[in-house]
């Protein structure tokens, strides 16, 4: 059972991580004086600040279902880290 917990807690650091560095690329560019343009999807795509964070965010989600998952024995949780873990 432990081990089932570690995975998913630590992947939870890495999701913490990834948007931690990404709002601080966000937070850097926007002091510089660029600024946080979104107009299109284009702009979403180039700006790299903002997909680190968005997939630190998904990850962060994923593993947070999957600890609560292993620590209360809650098969839809576990299914839907298995299903997201396995389809992709």
């Amino acid at each position: 059972m432990i081990d089932s917990i570690v995975l998913p807690c630590s992947l939870q650091l890495v999701g913490g991580g990834l948007i931690g560095i990404g709002f601080y690329a966000l937070v850097d560019q926007w002091q510089s004086g660029e600024g946080v343009r979104i107009d299109s999807v284009a702009d979403v795509l180039f700006n790299v600040g903002l997909i680190i964070a968005i997939i630190g965010v998904l990850i962060f989600f994923v593993s947070f279902a999957g600890c609560i998952g292993a620590l209360r024995e809650n098969t839809s949780l576990l299914k839907l880290v298995i299903n997201y873990y396995y389809d992709y």
